[in-house]
């Protein structure tokens, strides 16, 4: 546990919290300080710890940590204990004090046994808080831990990683999108592994039969894509450069709406990430589509979370008779000739138009950083192109 003994004496904090770490040292069960760690309070108690990588932590007595902060008597908090003893208390080994961006950090106590009972001496110990060696099993965890500057981090990739186009140098290739070398990842020793969805969960619970660290994201959304970003900075000590990659993504988000609310007319949109059977654009691209501009007309599919849910017909889409075809076939390259050739797609106003437009899947269909800048982007290009076409 990491605890700014000075900063705690500088800031208010609440008569509960106080109490709680007051118990904690009585009962040896040790709250530890260390001064030269930066930490960052907030009312009623809150703090978080900034990117540390490993920490010195001090066992303080109960007296020393009256006596530097400054609280009140012993006998008038030890009488308070008793009364609120029987009553309620802050879990007995863990006291969370920080909660950010939808994940919670937790400071731990050491334990009872950590530091013997009754001694004033202090004791120093060196306590690993984040993982040093990550497998990243999809691209979009890859790109993040790049962004947040953890990319030392990385010691196994995923073979479809293109962002950035030099971590397939840097970093060995462990796994494609639903198969992993299982050896090869066990030989570079991860003490975390990063996969996605249910479409991994094979590989998943054979990491976690082989006793592997393994986070799984099921991001599907815009937002949860953000929550994906501030979660996995939280996993690795940046929660800080998460935070502000969350806002340089947040104000791509904004400029596209703002930018759209300009277009002359908001163009109708079918989006394919699939075609054989014909799959419409999952949650997140369906959403790009509406900051950028556009409306997505299978937009109630778009809740699917499988792609068997967001099958449709050749005459559904001829029915809502797109003025934009977007493709971007999962890494398969888009062959718009194969489109034009759909009969019933002939009289739809993007075939008249000849107005289809592939984009990259490395950028629209990987849930992360891409999807909201480049791909983005990419979006706003093709539908503000279309939008003043269509308004002639």
């Amino acid at each position: 546990m990491v605890v700014d003994l000075a900063g705690l004496a500088r800031h208010r904090i609440g008569p509960e919290l106080q109490l709680a770490l007051l118990d904690a040292c009585e009962r040896s069960i040790e709250i530890c300080f260390a001064d030269q760690e930066r930490v960052m309070l907030r009312a009623e108690g809150s703090c978080v710890a900034h990117e540390v990588e490993t920490h010195t932590v001090v066992s303080l007595n109960y007296q020393e940590v009256t006596e530097r902060l400054g609280w009140r008597e012993r006998e008038n908090v030890s009488e308070e204990l008793r009364r609120r003893r029987g009553i309620r208390r802050v879990n007995d080994r863990v006291v969370e004090l920080y909660r950010h961006a939808n994940s919670v950090l937790r400071f731990r106590g050491l334990g009872k046994h950590a530091f013997p009972k009754s001694s004033a001496k202090s004791y120093v110990v060196t306590v690993d808080r984040y993982p040093k060696r990550i497998v990243c099993l999809t691209e979009e965890t890859t790109e993040t831990l790049y962004l947040l500057g953890a990319q030392d981090r990385i010691v196994g990739v995923s073979g479809f990683t293109q962002r950035p186009a030099h971590a397939r140098r840097e970093k060995p290739i462990v796994s494609a999108f639903t198969s992993a070398d299982l050896p090869k990842i066990t030989a570079l020793e991860p003490d975390l592994i990063l996969a996605f969805s249910d479409l991994q969960a094979e590989i998943v619970r054979d990491l976690i039969k082989s006793g592997f660290n393994v986070f799984t994201f099921n991001q599907r959304s815009v937002q949860e894509i953000l929550s994906m970003i501030a979660q996995l900075g939280a996993l690795v000590g940046k929660a800080e450069a998460a935070a502000e990659l969350i806002e340089r993504l947040s104000h791509n988000l904004e400029r596209a709406a703002e930018s759209a609310r300009s277009l002359p007319v908001r163009p109708r949109v079918y989006f394919e990430e699939w075609p054989d059977p014909l799959i419409s654009g999952i949650r997140w691209v369906s959403e790009l589509i509406e900051y950028a501009g556009g409306q997505d007309v299978f937009a109630e599919l778009r809740a699917q979370p499988g792609a068997a849910g967001r099958i449709v017909q050749v005459a559904d889409i001829a029915a809502r008779d797109p003025e934009l075809i977007l493709a971007s076939w999962c890494g398969k390259m888009v062959k718009p000739e194969r489109i034009r050739a759909r009969p019933e797609l002939a009289s739809t106003a993007a075939i008249r138009a000849d107005r289809i437009v592939e984009i990259k899947s490395t950028l629209i269909l990987q849930p992360g950083p891409a999807a909201l800048s480049d791909g983005l982007d990419a979006l706003v290009a093709a539908i503000s192109d279309c939008a003043h076409s269509v308004a002639g």
